[in-house]
């Protein structure tokens, strides 16, 4: 958000400007003790700085992608990726002989051509706030992953920005498609994703909202064992 605000300021001190840094440091303050926190018990974060295959990586990415419509997790009792031991990774979902990677595809097909179609039919500040929230998280920790090793950009609860910036591409495209077109059958279309998208979600949510742990839970997914036991009092 610092960049895009200096960007449509034109790096001038403007009294914008000075109000979303005072609301930055204001943010900091309140934020400290969780910082606090984090540092104190950072061996409990240290699987992040694990350096894991690239191909790995890009694996995870493509899950995360189409994580923000559908968990491919709700077809297996076997967790997706391991961020503490790769070998324990399900690759078997996203095998070439399973539907989920052509599914994954697909989604990833329409995040891009929503992309598209926001910076191509909106006005300079919105598609600049837009493309903010999506790439300038993504792009830090990948650097970071692929020049210190790591798999902090395989985490999706850090990237939660971007899935904002995604769903409102998402939104702004299903609207425009469903509202302005040239024949019924493309109407009829959009109809179809729109109610295949907002339907996978629901399932998606339903399904691991019963489950006692789940795979984003990444390090703390064992943790439903340990609920499980009888205290000794």
């Amino acid at each position: 958000m610092v960049l895009y605000v200096l960007l449509v300021e034109k790096l001038r001190l403007t009294k914008r400007l000075k109000a979303y840094l005072l609301a930055s440091v204001l943010g900091f303050l309140i934020f400290l003790p969780w910082i606090i926190a984090i540092v104190s018990d950072y061996e409990d974060t240290a699987f992040l700085s694990q350096t894991i295959p690239f191909l790995t990586l890009v694996t995870r990415w493509f899950i995360n992608l189409g994580f923000t419509f559908i968990d491919i997790q709700i077809c297996s009792s076997e967790r997706l990726f391991d961020v503490r031991n790769v070998a324990l990774d399900n690759n078997a979902l996203l095998s070439l002989n399973t539907i989920w990677p052509y599914l994954l595809g697909l989604i990833l097909v329409l995040i891009l051509y929503s992309i598209y179609s926001v910076c191509r039919h909106q006005p300079k500040e919105v598609s600049l706030l837009i493309l903010t929230f999506i790439l300038i998280t993504p792009i830090n920790m990948v650097i970071s992953d692929l020049m210190s090793g790591g798999q902090r950009s395989t985490i999706a609860r850090y990237l939660i920005p971007s899935y904002l910036g995604i769903y409102l591409c998402i939104a702004y495209l299903l609207t425009n498609k469903l509202t302005n077109f040239t024949y019924p059958l493309q109407q009829k279309f959009w109809q179809i994703v729109t109610v295949f998208l907002i339907s996978a979600g629901i399932i998606s949510c339903g399904i691991s909202s019963q489950a006692e742990t789940w795979w984003h839970k990444y390090s703390s997914y064992y943790y439903r064992k340990i609920l499980g036991m009888r205290l000794p009092f």
